[in-house]
């Protein structure tokens, strides 16, 4: 099945199932919902591997309670995990 660039950018083009654009809005729904921030800690977290509430807000430049709340969501949604005994976040692995 063929697109032209027309169809990516016509409000009425028929996209039908399993579209070169239906494809692209699956891949990023995981990142869609995701602030700037939550996305600077999985940068922060990727890079420098599990640190603190503390140290995450101070590598960031960033209040405590904001990093804290993005915290929330990214634990939430399964994506980081915490160390109760050493406090640190990190990137949570997925088993396979």
């Amino acid at each position: 099945m063929g697109y032209s660039l027309d169809s990516y950018f016509d409000p009425k083009a028929d996209i039908s199932e399993g579209s070169v654009i239906d494809k692209e809005e699956e891949d990023m729904t995981g990142c869609m919902d995701m602030s700037k921030t939550d996305k600077r800690i999985l940068e922060l977290l990727g890079e420098n591997g599990p640190l603190t509430l503390a140290e995450i807000a101070v590598k960031l430049n960033m209040k405590p309670k904001a990093v804290f709340r993005a915290l929330r969501r990214l634990f939430e949604k399964g994506m980081i995990s915490s160390d109760p005994r050493t406090r640190k976040y990190f990137i949570e692995e997925d088993e396979q």
